[in-house]
């Protein structure tokens, strides 16, 4: 059985956090390549604010290397790339995380050119895409037929449009730019990913129903999934419309932005609510 103790949890924060923060990035940096003609100081705002989703990140990468033993662990990695789907994913972690990273210390430069600051977005944008197909796919097991279908990269892929677009409509918001519809899009991807996400995790559930062993039923390692599924959608809705009414209040920005904090912070927690049950389930074909 899979240790359903801290390596279940950091690898749970780590699908949760790590696709967030890499879809924000790629909204971000698909605005400021949009956005070319904006004032300098404006687009200066938006791209120091690619540390709020390379923050987030970070978290959930140095939450998976908590399940590798030791940090160091992962350098093995580059040791199987191209036939180990775990090496792939790390690999595709790092080169996201370092070309984000140089595009955003980028930023700071005093002699900054706009071709090389828009080819280093254009890059992470490239990675964070890679990233989460490496991700989505490092889970097909033929030993584990819990894991091992078409349902898991599209529960990721749908708690990572739930988050990420949230996490970057705030980031807009707190730059105080001249935005358009953009912050208002984001959330429509968010709320379009959590419909289909919600009708995803009850088709998981259902799945799981028809998967067993000599030993156990899959549907009985997630006795609470009903209420997971329920909770994940409430929270998210109730999250996303905290934002919305964040960006929309007009008396105050900082007040706003208090709101649209707690509304994404909320969203983020019902991305990772998600994420537990498919560890929970985790089944083997033998004992």
């Amino acid at each position: 059985m899979f240790d359903g103790g801290f390596s279940a949890t950091s690898l749970a924060v780590f699908t949760a956090l790590a696709p967030a923060g890499a879809v924000a990035y790629a909204c971000l940096a698909a605005f400021l390549l949009a956005r070319r003609n904006t004032p300098i100081e404006q687009r200066e705002r938006v791209m120091r604010l690619l540390l709020l989703p390379l923050a987030v990140a970070w978290a959930g990468f140095i939450a998976s290397a908590t399940h590798l033993g030791t940090p160091a662990n992962a350098l093995h990695a580059v040791n199987g790339i191209g036939r180990s789907p775990l090496s792939n994913e790390v690999v595709s972690v790092v080169a996201f995380l370092f070309f984000s990273g140089m595009a955003w210390m980028y930023s700071f430069s005093q002699r900054l050119r706009p071709k090389a600051m828009n080819s280093l977005l254009a890059a992470a944008i490239a990675a964070s895409a890679l990233m989460l197909f490496h991700m989505s796919f490092a889970y097909s097991i033929a030993t584990v037929p819990t894991w091992d279908t078409w349902l898991t990269p599209a529960n990721l892929w749908a708690a990572s449009l739930l988050s990420g677009p949230a996490l970057a409509a705030l980031a807009l918001q707190a730059s105080r730019c001249p935005l358009g519809r953009w912050p208002y899009a984001l959330l429509l991807i968010s709320a379009v990913a959590l419909a289909c996400g919600t009708g995803l995790l009850a088709a998981h559930a259902a799945f799981l129903a028809t998967v067993s062993n000599n030993v156990a039923n899959a549907v009985s390692l997630v006795p609470n999934y009903g209420w997971l599924i329920a909770s994940h959608t409430v929270l998210a809705a109730c999250g996303l419309g905290f934002q919305l009414y964040g960006m929309r209040l007009p008396s105050s920005h900082a007040r706003g932005l208090v709101f649209s904090s707690v509304g994404c912070t909320v969203v983020v927690i019902a991305a990772l609510l998600a994420r537990f049950p498919f560890y929970d389930a985790y089944l083997s074909v033998g004992f």
